[in-house]
C-alpha cells in the first residue's frame, strides 16, 4: 500500500502543521471523522474527488497532485458500484488504508467536521 511520505517526510510531525491547501485539510477532517464512525465512506469518496479536481487546476506540487490522484483512485475502487470491477477494494481494507494515510497528519489540529 502506498503511503504519502513523499508529501510529508516520514515521522516528521513538525512538517504536518504546514497543510496549506484547504482541500487537503478538508480531506483530513473527513477521513478522521470516517475513522471515528462519524462520517460515511461516501463522504470520504466525495472529498477525495474534490481534492483530486482541485489538484488538477490549482498550483500544487507534484507530490500533492500524486496524493490527490491516489486518494481519488482508492475512493473510486471502494465505491459500492465498483465491487464487480477488477481491483475493487473492500471497505475494511479502505479503512485501514485511510488510517495509514492519516499518520503523517497526526500532529495536525483541525476543527471538528461535525
Amino acid at each position: 500500500m502506498t503511503t504519502h511520505t513523499s508529501a510529508l517526510p516520514a515521522n516528521d510531525t513538525a512538517a504536518a502543521p504546514l497543510v496549506r491547501h484547504p482541500e487537503l485539510r478538508e480531506l483530513v477532517r473527513v477521513a478522521r471523522a470516517y475513522l471515528a464512525g462519524q462520517a460515511h465512506v461516501s463522504h470520504v469518496c466525495a472529498t477525495a474527488g474534490y481534492f483530486h479536481e482541485a489538484a488538477r487546476f490549482l498550483p500544487m506540487g507534484p507530490d500533492l497532485k500524486q496524493m490527490a490522484s491516489e486518494w481519488s483512485d482508492r475512493a473510486d475502487r471502494v465505491w459500492p458500484a465498483s465491487a464487480l470491477l477488477a481491483g475493487s477494494v473492500a471497505e475494511d481494507v479502505f479503512r485501514q488504508w485511510v488510517a495509514e494515510q492519516l499518520r503523517p497528519f497526526d500532529a495536525v489540529e483541525l476543527p471538528s467536521l461535525l
